[in-house]
């Protein structure tokens, strides 16, 4: 009601806006960035409380990660203030917006203009600093922006300031991730969540998921929609992002896909470029995991259309699934020209894409397939590394040994990499492990244990949907002689119930018996905007139009 009545220069109703979106922002981000922004649409700048007001807004919409709408507030407050203090605010919250939009370069040459100004106290140089810091971590060397991580933590503590400390924390913990040390990087991260709000929780979660700690990050994720008195959908794009990945890893192809679907608009609409980036990572690597090829070569095109993000931000994730779809249509040559950049940035440490397990053991597969030693040999370093610096990882170590024993053909290097991968808890390093192996022991002449664990790969690809990697696999199973009851009931429906995933019809079966979008995404544990997702897929694989003819195909499927 208030939100309808609200008018321009209404400063009683600008002041109930904002203290409920202050108050809604631990709760629903979404809800809390809509107030944000209507109470400083209804604030007019001659207002004596105007300037209040607005820090209040702005504050309100980076913890709500809406990096359009508080890059706006930001301008309009700097256009109206000549303060220092008021300008280092700004500029601090304005780095954090700049953070997720992708813009490193505009939040280090901003941050670093503020540092020059005069009469800046100790709090406001500190949290500038771990701004500066933060930004480092995506355009300088791995070593030097540790460096400066740790210089502006240790200053930010001599402070006080749980706003510096908070910065410079996620600067530490960001250096720390894309060097691999990823029990640093927790340990930063924890940290950082005991200062601040679940606005920092996605940043522990994804450490998790690099230490093979899946279910620990579940049970963050889990808990952080339980915090939202009883709202099951995660409101910020960040955990929504971890959430993708959890999934993305584990297997849950379907699952990974919808909630990439649901990050990419909003993420455009709101500016996040980091995540509507994932969310792209994420569709072109379903997409080729199951054999569509063009459909992510076109997926591909709409990231590399995405504005407003560096390119030293975008080019590592973007060279990749380049690479990967090169290779997919057997351009080998290319494929490797795409992914030597990002492997030669594994020294410089800027990114963490060439040290992540699954991406190195593609590089390096492809790499062997083209006969190029010295960058298969690049690929066993990092992967070496990358273990070294996570003892005890299942899939780091895993993948540091597949790859030894690939490059040397030394068997039984290959089958520990299998036992070892056989740990983890992601389910295509588990089958990949298998294929392997299984190959090293057909090239080793033992044809009936290389077909038990190629049998153990191409039943976890099938598993999660990897249909181009289970052709494969069945193709050197068959060339071996094998044939297998199972591969005759493989074939994809492309309509009907048979076409829907396991996601999908779960989301049918709720919708089709009454429950609103609202009401599954509750019974699912999953976001309204998932459901949606879900649902456009099932109406198109159905070839209907409403709710109340999906009522009707399950009774005629007799599924109700």
């Amino acid at each position: 009601m208030l939100c309808a009545a609200a008018e321009s220069g209404d400063l009683a109703a600008a002041n109930v806006l904002i203290s409920a979106a202050e108050q809604l922002a631990p709760v629903s981000a979404d809800d809390a960035g809509e107030l944000a922004v209507l109470a400083f649409r209804t604030i007019r700048p001659a207002a004596t409380e105007w300037l209040a007001l607005s820090l209040r807004c702005l504050s309100v919409l980076s913890r709500a990660q809406r990096p359009a709408e508080a890059m706006a507030v930001a301008e309009d407050i700097l256009a109206r203030s000549d303060d220092s203090e008021v300008i280092g605010k700004v500029e601090t919250e304005a780095a954090q917006a700049l953070w997720l939009g992708g813009r490193i370069s505009e939040l280090i040459a901003r941050t670093e203009r503020a540092l020059k100004l005069a009469d800046l106290d100790a709090s406001a140089t500190a949290r500038l600093r771990g701004a500066r810091a933060l930004g480092a971590t995506r355009l300088e060397d791995g070593v030097s922006a540790a460096r400066e991580a740790a210089a502006a933590l240790a200053y930010a503590r001599t402070t006080g300031d749980r706003e510096a400390i908070a910065l410079a924390l996620q600067a530490s913990g960001e250096a720390a991730r894309n060097q691999a040390r990823h029990r640093d990087a927790l340990r930063h991260f924890r940290e950082l969540r005991s200062l601040s709000d679940v606005s920092c929780l996605a940043e522990e979660v994804m450490a998790l998921q690099f230490l093979d700690r899946y279910e620990h990050a579940q049970t963050l994720l889990d808990r952080s929609k339980a915090d939202g008195h009883g709202m099951t959908q995660v409101t910020l794009p960040s955990l929504t992002c971890a959430q993708m990945w959890q999934d993305f890893n584990l297997g849950r192809l379907d699952d990974a896909d919808a909630q990439a679907r649901a990050i990419i608009e909003p993420g455009r609409q709101l500016g996040n470029g980091i995540h509507a980036m994932d969310a792209f990572i994420i569709l072109v690597s379903v997409a080729l995991f199951q054999g569509e090829t063009d459909h992510a070569a076109a997926l591909l095109d709409q990231a590399a259309g995405l504005i407003g993000i560096d390119d030293e931000v975008r080019r590592p994730g973007l060279a990749v699934m380049q690479g990967w779809v090169a290779a997919t249509r057997g351009d080998l040559d290319a494929a490797v020209h795409s992914f030597r950049p990002v492997t030669e940035g594994a020294g410089p440490s800027r990114a963490y894409w060439p040290l992540w397990p699954c991406w190195n053991g593609l590089f390096f597969q492809v790499g062997a397939q083209a006969g190029d030693h010295e960058f298969t040999g690049a690929c066993l370093d990092i992967a070496e590394t990358a273990a070294a610096r996570n003892p005890g990882v299942a899939s780091f170590e895993g993948v540091a040994l597949n790859i030894r024993g690939r490059s040397t053909e030394d068997l039984d290097t290959t089958a520990r990499s299998a036992e070892v991968l056989a740990r983890s808890p992601r389910p295509i390093l588990r089958a990949f492990g298998a294929d392997s192996y299984g190959r090293a022991l057909l090239t080793a002449g033992q044809r009936n244990a290389a077909l038990e664990q190629l049998d153990l790969a191409w039943d976890g690809y099938h598993r999660i949907g990897a249909w181009a990697w289970r052709a494969d696999t069945q193709r050197v199973m068959r060339e071996a002689g094998a044939r297998r009851a199972k591969w005759s009931a493989t074939t994809q429906a492309a309509a009907g119930w048979a076409a829907l995933t396991p996601a999908e019809r779960r989301v049918a079966l709720l919708i089709g018996t009454g429950h609103t979008n609202k009401s599954a995404s509750t019974e699912l544990g999953v976001s309204v905007n998932t459901v949606g997702t879900h649902l456009r897929s099932v109406f198109a694989k159905l070839n209907i139009q409403s709710r109340v003819k999906l009522a009707n195909e399950l009774h005629k499927a007799d599924l109700t």
